[in-house]
């Protein structure tokens, strides 16, 4: 099992490697990674206990054969800095494609309203250690924003009802088109009254995912 301070090193690392880099896949990557580090840092786990990560999503997070999404690179990451066997990625799906941990709730085309309906059955399930959320872009079709919010912090309950100290790591969206920029802007900042959620026991942080996005 890796020190504290070993962990330490590969966070600082990986913050590092991030300061001049500001491709989207890559930010949720490494930001991520650095979230689950810092969170196993925090708990200091058993050594024969993995943290359990219960990622959340749409089919940015899901991926298809031609493209493993952002999990898959979140996997290699840590399976090539020698600590895949800290997290055990948890959910009801599994994939693209064989051979790394994939499990996982990202479903295409899923709104934040029909992963809360999932997470009834998911929550008591798995029992995430850390729940990862990036969720918000097949919800813009909705008009108001404060409701799509307030689904998220019913997503909150379910999961705190399940796990009293399950860490909680929101991502903002990105915007894929100028005609949404005004309004991913405004959900964006939104997000950020969740904050208000946030105790000691189950801390919740929001990630920066939208700022140095190229669309091109």
């Amino acid at each position: 099992m890796f020190s504290v301070a070993h962990t330490l090193r590969i966070i600082y690392i990986l913050k590092v490697l991030m300061i001049n880099q500001l491709y989207y896949p890559i930010r949720l990557i490494v930001l991520t990674c650095i979230a689950i580090l810092t969170i196993y840092v925090q708990l200091s786990p058993a050594a024969d206990k993995k943290l359990k990560v219960h990622i959340l999503g749409d089919s940015i997070t899901r991926g298809k054969k031609q493209n493993y999404s952002w999990r898959y690179w979140v996997w290699l990451k840590l399976k090539d800095n020698g600590i895949d066997n800290l997290v055990d990625f948890v959910g009801s799906c599994s994939g693209p494609g064989k051979g790394w941990d994939s499990q996982h709730d990202a479903h295409w085309g899923w709104s934040s309203k029909k992963i809360l309906k999932g997470l009834g059955e998911w929550a008591p399930r798995f029992k995430g250690d850390i729940a990862l959320i990036h969720l918000g872009s097949n919800d813009m079709g909705e008009p108001d924003i404060t409701k799509i919010v307030d689904g998220y912090r019913e997503i909150v309950s379910v999961l705190r009802a399940n796990n009293v100290s399950v860490r909680i790591v929101v991502g903002q969206i990105a915007s894929w088109k100028p005609q949404r920029d005004e309004k991913v802007a405004a959900f964006n900042k939104e997000l950020l009254t969740l904050k208000e959620l946030d105790t000691k026991a189950s801390p919740i942080r929001i990630i920066d995912l939208a700022e140095g996005y190229d669309r091109i």
